[in-house]
């Protein structure tokens, strides 16, 4: 009864394991990005500008529907040449040699069990 119980616990333990660990990296990276970034105001370079969010992006995308349209057609051109591609499939040569029917046929007896 205690191998039932231990599945369940182990599982916990691992999970809670692998979470604090990448909480930890995220720290560690955190703390030098912001090193580097108080040693690149010292020596006067600029640093990173912060990203714009997702409001200020959308307020200055949605007066530019042209190039959307152009978009959806390019999407849309892309799409039919795709679907115009022909595939075609080869057929396995018959052979003459009773190895390679015999593999075929083990093979085949295979893929029926599954």
């Amino acid at each position: 009864m205690e191998t039932v119980a231990s599945g369940p616990v182990v599982t916990i333990i691992g999970v809670t394991t692998v979470f604090i660990a990448l909480a930890m990296l995220i720290g560690v990276l955190n703390v030098v990005t912001w090193i580097l970034d108080r040693q690149k105001a010292a020596a006067g370079e600029p640093t990173a500008a912060p990203m714009p969010s997702a409001d200020v992006a959308a307020a200055d995308t949605a007066g530019d529907s042209s190039s959307d349209d152009e978009l959806l057609l390019v999407a849309l051109a892309a799409y039919g040449l795709h679907q115009r591609r022909r595939v075609s499939v080869r057929t396995q040569q018959p052979t003459a040699s009773r190895w390679a029917l015999a593999g075929r046929a083990q093979e085949l007896r295979r893929v029926e069990r599954r």
